[in-house]
């Protein structure tokens, strides 16, 4: 059996002739080795539909297609629970309970991420838990000795992220921009930031569908008025809510 994975670049504008060249020897030998033979194409379902419209021969040769759904918001809260489950032998306990507000919160912000090109799935909960291990671990070295039960705890903050309230007090970007001299219509953009952030938290904790909210900035202004410096302490401050997709892994 032959598996060939993200078949479409075989065929794709930017690959050298080569891969129609190994599709075709594929194809080849399908004709002549029929059952002896098996060959798995997967990729994209819009990909796919470009490689089979590049060889009239492929739809003859492989009459089966099978369509892989992207799991949806109760399947991947299960796949998480089961993940736990494995990876603590049933030993982990998670604030508000497996089937809680928080753990669901979770697994609400990955599903919205559903039909959209490079969504994850099961591999995407597997990240998930990942994030949720590294908030944990953040916590525990805060502790002299944790014990063992708290070793095998979540608490919501490991689970959803920080409050954005609790951040805003203990972020030290934001201390240090409110003390720039000026820069009061930016320093009240980042505040009504922390106000959307917070209450989107809530709605999401309460299962509601959090607003629309950008965080990209335009910085206009004169040499020397503090546009670089702010967009670093900005930058620092997305940081600390943990909603950048570099240096601390994805929100």
């Amino acid at each position: 059996m032959l598996i060939v994975n993200e078949t479409y670049q075989l065929v794709s504008s930017h690959s050298s002739n080569t891969g129609r060249q190994v599709l075709d020897i594929l194809l080849t030998e399908m004709e002549r080795k029929g059952m002896e033979w098996v060959v798995i194409f997967s990729g994209y379902k819009s990909d796919m539909e470009a490689f089979f419209a590049c060889n009239d021969g492929l739809a003859s040769r492989i009459p089966y297609i099978l369509d892989f759904k992207d799991f949806d918001e109760a399947q991947l809260h299960s796949i998480l629970q089961r993940l736990i489950e494995q990876r603590y032998g049933g030993r982990c306990q998670i604030e508000g309970g497996p089937d809680g507000p928080y753990l669901r919160a979770s697994t609400r912000r990955l599903a919205r991420g559903q039909g959209r090109r490079g969504f994850g799935n099961a591999r995407g909960v597997e990240q998930l838990l990942s994030r949720i291990c590294q908030r944990q671990a953040q916590r525990l070295r805060q502790m002299q000795e944790p014990t063992i039960e708290e070793r095998l705890f979540f608490t919501k903050e490991d689970i959803v992220g920080p409050c954005p309230i609790d951040v805003k007090h203990k972020s030290a970007a934001w201390g240090e921009l409110r003390t720039l001299t000026g820069l009061h219509q930016v320093k009240r953009s980042v505040e009504v930031m922390f106000d959307m952030i917070e209450e989107n938290y809530q709605r999401e904790l309460s299962g509601q569908t959090p607003f629309a909210v950008s965080l990209s900035r335009v910085f206009v202004g004169s040499p020397g008025t503090g546009k670089t410096t702010v967009a670093k302490l900005y930058g620092r401050i997305l940081g600390d809510l943990g909603l950048l997709s570099n240096g601390d892994g994805t929100s």
